[in-house]
């Protein structure tokens, strides 16, 4: 039988934070997408659902606050951190 893996999104403005929890995700065998905006982790939500997402609150453009509300309206199911 297959496993449903758990996935996640990385939404943070800084690469190197975005790929130590990538690497960190991967390592547990879970599925991980990532943005460096808030804008760009909305365009990917339209073609990819993702369990959870961990998200910087401090970021150029859309910060983190902003993307949550409007995230979580669309995806009620999504756990964010």
């Amino acid at each position: 039988m297959e496993q449903i893996r758990n996935s996640i999104l990385i939404v943070d403005d800084e690469l190197y934070i975005r790929q130590s929890f990538i690497d960190y995700f991967e390592d547990r065998d879970w599925m991980v997408f990532d943005a460096e905006s808030g804008e760009a982790a909305l365009e990917l939500l339209k073609t990819q659902i993702t369990d959870a997402a961990i998200v910087d609150i401090r970021m150029t453009g859309m910060d983190g606050e902003t993307f949550i509300r409007n995230a979580s309206k669309k995806y009620p199911d999504m756990i964010f951190v």
